[in-house]
């Protein structure tokens, strides 16, 4: 893990220093005491440290790089370094709004976006009305919007010719569309029983609001290199096997990570139709799927011991091993789609893919 990690740090640094750029145009510029204090704490949830590593700017980066003749590259770097922030804003949007829904307190390390403002909110409210929690949730369903807003901003804003900004735009449009439409499905799926709950329907909510994020940002990337279609289309394909293999991994580790980094829990109280729930249904026996019924049916939150249950029944059927399994065969349909590329990546940009896949099965993970 540590490998791809030291091979990147250079570009994080840059990625960081872009950020860090942006926040301060924001902030200077907005003379409204109250959206000043907003796009403060924005610009300090974004840049907060713990687990953040810049993945989808990173790819889009070195796709750039990768497809790109010297001298575009030498003309445009700094201004694909300014693009590739609008994709760590579309990311953290999708955060602040996820944990919303899950009304998770703690992200990286430190409060969510929503819970900042409900501790804002208990501290400074001068009313004697007013929820908490019903304010940090709006400031942050509004904060999230405010971030893809901002992404489009900075595409608009950058040097590159009108065709080619329009060409990102649509790009990072597309994948502010997708997004929408997985969380609108994950949630609809929240209604379903686990009857009827299908490994397709998990592989096309998780392509929606995960794969198409790393799409737009590699598209992007290529977009602004003036690469071939036989470059492009290869690419995207690639993103989306990535994508779902990241996706898988991050279910996997919301579950049997490791519990110093994050809670692994949460998924089990929530019921989520993840990988591991659906495809552990799908196998159990039948005093196993009973098991499951009454746990997840019931109304008062899990205790510890049913959280354990679910647990065990996803390891005992096979579940666990499973999504190792897909996330690896995703990984691997990802390289195969990397060789297609006509005219190839560069060899650095290959080698950061190639790190990249070997590093998500490993990220965060104690198992």
């Amino acid at each position: 893990m540590n490998e791809f990690l030291d091979s990147v740090s250079e570009e994080q640094n840059k990625i960081e220093m872009q950020l860090k750029r942006f926040f301060v145009k924001l902030v200077n510029r907005e003379e409204n005491f109250l959206l000043n204090d907003f796009y403060q704490k924005l610009r300090d949830f974004i840049l907060s440290g713990g687990l953040a590593k810049r993945i989808r700017p990173l790819v889009l980066i070195k796709t750039f790089t990768g497809l790109a003749m010297d001298n575009r590259i030498e003309k445009y770097l700094d201004e694909v370094y300014q693009i590739s922030v609008a994709m760590e804003l579309l990311h953290n949007s999708s955060i602040i709004h996820d944990d919303v829904v899950d009304q998770d307190f703690t992200r990286r390390g430190k409060p969510t976006f929503h819970r900042v403002f409900t501790e804002m909110f208990d501290n400074l409210n001068e009313n004697s009305y007013g929820a908490a929690e019903l304010f940090g949730n709006a400031i942050a369903i509004h904060g999230g919007d405010a971030c893809a807003f901002l992404g489009q901003n900075t595409i608009v804003s950058s040097k590159f010719s009108s065709t080619e900004k329009f060409q990102a735009l649509w790009d990072f449009s597309e994948a502010v569309n997708a997004i929408s439409k997985g969380k609108i499905m994950e949630q609809y799926s929240q209604m379903k029983s686990l009857d009827n709950c299908t490994l397709e329907d998990y592989l096309m909510v998780s392509e929606w609001k995960t794969s198409k994020q790393f799409e737009a940002s590699a598209a992007i990337g290529a977009a602004l290199a003036d690469a071939r279609l036989s470059q492009s289309k290869p690419l995207k394909m690639a993103m989306k096997y990535l994508g779902l293999s990241y996706q898988i991994q991050n279910d996997i580790n919301d579950t049997f990570g490791n519990p110093e980094l994050k809670s692994i829990d949460m998924d089990i109280k929530e019921r989520r139709r993840n990988i591991l729930l659906i495809t552990a249904y799908r196998n159990a026996s039948s005093s196993q799927k009973k098991e499951m019924n009454s746990i997840l049916n019931a109304t008062d939150e899990l205790t510890r011991a049913q959280i354990e249950s679910i647990r065990n029944i996803i390891r005992d059927t096979g579940s666990l091993d499973f999504a190792k399994l897909y996330s690896k065969n995703m990984i691997q349909h990802t390289q195969q789609e990397l060789d297609k590329i006509y005219p190839g990546l560069s060899d650095d940009s290959m080698d950061f893919y190639k790190k990249l896949l070997i590093f998500i099965p490993k990220k965060y993970t104690s198992i």
